[in-house]
């Protein structure tokens, strides 16, 4: 519905299209590298031992010593 009330929807919908994907690029695949290097996969909080692990996300963030998690 949004495109068809663009003035110019043949140029600007092929565009809004492609910046979905640099963002799906940028955040979720960038974000889940910069997770492979900062967390280590020999990390023993990633390991099953207690039947639960902490998420890489949440080791991340305790190793930058980010305090409100």
């Amino acid at each position: 519905i949004a495109a068809g009330e663009a003035k110019n929807s043949h140029c600007t919908l092929p565009k809004a299209i492609h910046q979905v994907y640099i963002h799906i690029l940028l955040f979720y695949i960038g974000g889940t590298l910069i997770i492979g290097l900062l967390v280590p996969s020999n990390n023993p909080l990633l390991q099953l031992n207690s039947g639960t692990a902490q998420s890489p996300f949440v080791i991340a963030i305790e190793t930058a010593g980010i305090k409100p998690l």
